[in-house]
């Protein structure tokens, strides 16, 4: 912190907002101005269409998610999505002769529109740009720019990489702008285009159809052989591409709680039940915090209260009981202490000094507190009248004229929780506070209450956690999990040996790459990576790992699981083989259904009418299906979507009968009855600039929201078109 106050106080306020968000979210970084010294051949993470991607490179795209609540393995995923947008969108840009000029950039920072960021640095609360700072700011960054680098010190060089950074980013959203723009103006939709379309979608047909479904057809009248499934594989080769993966069949060996485990945490909440009865005052703060128990400040009533295995006995406690220990209805083990206990009202008055804020602009937020909490101190001190600081501050108009009286409020409040809560569980009467709700901010006064029914309400303090398994018991199923993997070397050997034992899990993973670092759902995170990248880079198929891999739960930090992998196949980069069982199966049923197509379009020749079909199949009948809409595929009669029905209908004359076709659920024919034409556009040049902004929006749905967001949706639609060489498993 002490640096930081020397940079601020050299180069100006802005550099605080500088150094600590890095400027560098999502930079459009020149990877290029990277130091390229000895050894930078073996720091290559990547290369893009010939473009080197050093280590250093890729670790400050890493650094960005500081903090970020996720895995290692998350962050290098979003990191890395980041870098090759940012690289691609920069190859892109200057392949289609975009650029932004220094003098763009200048005029950014000191034109008449400055850039979104550089007005967002140097924002004046309620005064708008300080251009006297971005003056102030340009020129000590182009004195420090005159100096060698020996002349500078640690503070300037901080600064001008601050100030460089900022610079960048400036030119990557004015790039990004100038990108989008491109698009937009060479979107266009012609009239006659937008009127067929409109036409069409607004189209309803009636028609009798009849079908025969795959299901009636018996799957051993099929014959499908190996070569089938792979011919329909290299038939539609862009939806079966896959990197090289890995398959792998793994033994779970799960990590439980043991009934000594489960004996200690019951010995260890009844002690701490007998000592929480004893304290009561700042003795129960005092014990709660020192054993993290819950001091729940809502008071709960029958209704409000959801675990109904205690409630009769919790609602018959008086203030100071404990009960426990027990288990919830979540199987946790809880203890509860009544704090307090008293009858709830049924509304309660209040008035209010109301400040509306944006919770997204901690300026405001800012402002309208110190307000309220001068006001509050005047009313404490007896030294202002509520109704006269309401008529000066308030911005509640409806209670402006009223001294802020915002008359009975019961539950329910429409200003939210938190406006619920105060009033009625932690506000005293005639106290002076201030809270915060959705949009505003209250000095809030509560006047009196109202009871009727006079419901019990207790305030609770509780803790509850999960039984977790001790450092004893993860040791034991490490153990038995290094038995199992000395034992079993093969895969063969694995699967028989846990098919013996009824408290194994036997699992699979298909398809795994080798920056991927997911199991399952359950299994996920650093030692999933290191499964994977073992089953890469090491393993012969069939071969049982040399190692057990504990797996952390981490959200306790305990052991969850230790898992025992084997390798099962490695398929090269290409085409999905058939070996993939989840490819298999899902190719069978598509080459399955193509068969009975023609068997049944087959048996199906010459038929020209729909009894006639239903002759020829018992299962086939004439049925009706009336206002299907060509542009809403799911047909009710139909139970399902059968896009080429309402395709067909569309091509029919009235009382013609089509061929027989297959569909997504068998073969169809239909007799169209009536075909129905939508009402007429009233409004074509409005239509044309819908249809052009709906193209928009589906060809840039993240561009709207941010040049990062666009450089992504940029990057999905080419990536498959660049050549870039992915060196992440050897660094990481």
């Amino acid at each position: 912190m002490a640096v930081l106050g020397k940079i601020r106080n050299q180069f100006g306020w802005v550099m605080m907002g500088l150094v600590i968000l890095g400027i560098g979210g999502f930079l459009f970084m020149d990877v290029s101005s990277v130091g390229r010294g000895m050894g930078a051949q073996q720091r290559i993470v990547a290369k893009i269409n010939g473009e080197d991607v050093l280590r250093e490179d890729f670790d400050v795209y890493i650094k960005n998610y500081e903090g970020a609540q996720a895995s290692q393995e998350q962050i290098r995923e979003q990191a890395w999505k980041d870098l090759l947008s940012n690289v691609i969108y920069k190859q892109q840009a200057k392949k289609l002769g975009i650029v932004v000029t220094e003098e763009e950039v200048t005029d950014l920072f000191t034109g008449q529109n400055i850039s979104p960021l550089v007005a967002q640095q140097f924002a004046q609360m309620g005064a708008g740009v300080d251009r006297n700072m971005i003056e102030q700011q340009r020129n000590a960054y182009f004195q420090a720019k005159e100096k060698s680098a020996s002349e500078l010190t640690n503070q300037e060089i901080q600064f001008l990489n601050a100030w460089e950074a900022l610079e960048k980013s400036v030119a990557d959203e004015q790039l990004s702008a100038k990108y989008i723009a491109m698009l937009q103006k060479g979107v266009y939709a012609p009239a006659w285009m937008v009127n067929a379309e409109y036409a069409r979608k607004n189209r309803t047909y009636d028609f009798n159809f009849s079908r025969v479904l795959y299901a009636d057809v018996d799957n051993a009248e099929v014959s499908i052989s190996d070569a089938d499934l792979s011919a329909y594989i290299q038939a539609n080769p862009k939806a079966y591409e896959r990197k090289a993966n890995v398959s792998i069949e793994y033994v779970v060996f799960d990590v439980q709680p043991s009934a000594a485990d489960t004996a200690n945490f019951e010995k260890t909440y009844a002690s701490m039940v007998a000592d929480f009865a004893k304290t009561s005052g700042q003795g129960d703060t005092t014990y709660a915090e020192t054993n993290r128990i819950q001091l729940d400040p809502i008071y709960y009533t029958e209704e409000k209260w959801q675990d109904a295995s205690i409630k009769d006995t919790l609602f018959s406690m008086d203030k100071g009981q404990v009960y426990g220990p027990y288990y919830d209805n979540l199987g946790q083990i809880k203890m509860v202490k009544v704090m307090d206990r008293k009858i709830m009202p049924d509304s309660v008055a209040c008035r209010h000094i109301m400040k509306p804020v944006n919770r997204r602009d901690i300026n405001t937020m800012q402002a309208a507190y110190v307000e309220l909490d001068s006001l509050r101190k005047l009313l404490v001190a007896g030294t202002a009248n509520f109704n006269d600081l309401v008529a000066a501050h308030s911005m509640d108009m409806s209670t402006k004229d009223k001294g802020g009286v915002m008359g009975y409020r019961g539950r329910g409040d429409s200003y939210g929780a938190p406006f619920e809560n105060f009033i009625f569980d932690v506000g005293q009467k005639d106290s002076f506070e201030i809270i915060q709700t959705q949009n505003a901010m209250h000095l809030i006064q509560i006047t009196d209450y109202k009871f009727g029914e006079n419901k019990v309400g207790l305030r609770l303090a509780y803790k509850s956690e999960p039984i977790l398994p001790s450092a004893e018991t993860e040791r034991a199923a490490e153990a038995k999990a290094n038995e199992f993997m000395a034992n079993n070397r093969t895969l063969e050997e694995l699967k028989a040996a846990a098919k013996k034992n009824p408290n194994l899990r036997l699992s699979n993973a298909a398809g795994l790459e080798i920056n991927d670092y997911v199991l399952t759902q359950g299994l996920q995170g650093a030692e999933a990576a290191e499964i994977i990248k073992w089953a890469h880079k090491e393993a012969k198929d069939g071969e049982v790992a040399g190692r057990i891999y504990p797996f952390t739960d981490p959200k306790y930090n305990t052991i969850a699981a230790v898992v025992v992998p084997a390798l099962a196949k490695k398929s090269p980069e290409g085409l999905a083989s058939i070996e993939d069982n989840s490819v298999r199966a899902e190719v069978e049923r598509i080459v399955r259904n193509e068969k009975k197509a023609e068997i049944i379009l087959k048996k199906l020749e010459g038929v020209t009418s729909l009894e006639a079909m239903a002759g020829k199949y018992s299962s086939a009948k004439v049925e009706t299906a009336n206002g299907v809409r060509y542009d809403a595929p799911f047909i009710r009669e139909v139970g399902g979507v059968e896009p080429k029905l309402t395709a067909v209908a569309d091509v029919l004359e009235t009382g013609k009968v089509s061929k027989p076709f297959a569909g997504e659920q068998g073969v169809y024919m239909i007799q169209l009855i009536n075909k129905q034409d939508g009402p007429s556009m009233e409004n074509m040049p409005n239509a044309v600039q819908q249809k052009r902004n709906f193209v928009m929006r589906s060809l840039l749905p993240a561009a709207a929201a941010s040049p990062a967001g666009f450089r992504e949706m940029l990057l999905g639609a080419i990536q498959d078109d660049m050549n870039i060489k992915d060196n992440r498993a050897d660094m990481y």
